[in-house]
């Protein structure tokens, strides 16, 4: 492994280790509920949980979504800020489904986490291998409930 790609992977990889602790706390502590699907989870919910959700909200998030407003800010000196900002804030509604007001705000840490990774990199990859770390986290932590 060059030192190029090393160096590609090491916030995904140090994020990923950290996001275990910070899941874990946040689900067995009851941050946010443990539901019965993350208790006993089925094939279909480890599907969607480990594999699903983390390639598709991390292809519109970041290919669709911050990928656009890179281009629709080029040049602007808080390209970054905005990219990240906004990106963040969509992460957060789209569990506004699933999770309580204002229980969802504990989305912003692994939402900003996802979209910083996603801007040093421009490797969607990187990023749903950390979404999925999350969510495995999370799955642990509501296991052992």
């Amino acid at each position: 492994m060059s030192t190029l790609t090393a160096r590609r992977w090491y916030l995904p990889g140090i994020t990923s280790l950290l996001g275990f602790p910070v899941a874990w706390v946040t689900f067995s502590q009851g941050a946010l509920a443990c539901g019965v699907s993350l208790k006993t989870p089925d094939v279909w919910t480890l599907t969607v949980l480990l594999l699903l959700a983390p390639i598709v909200e991390e292809t519109v998030l970041r290919c669709g979504l911050q990928d656009a407003l890179r281009s629709l800010f080029a040049g602007h000196r808080a390209a970054g800020l905005i990219e990240v900002s906004v990106a963040t804030c969509a992460f957060v509604a789209m569990h506004l489904m699933r999770t309580p007001w204002p229980a969802t705000l504990v989305w912003c840490v692994p939402g900003l986490v996802l979209a910083v990774i996603y801007v040093q990199s421009r490797q969607i990859a990187q990023s749903i291998l950390v979404h999925a770390s999350f969510n495995l986290a999370a799955l642990a932590a509501c296991f052992q409930a």
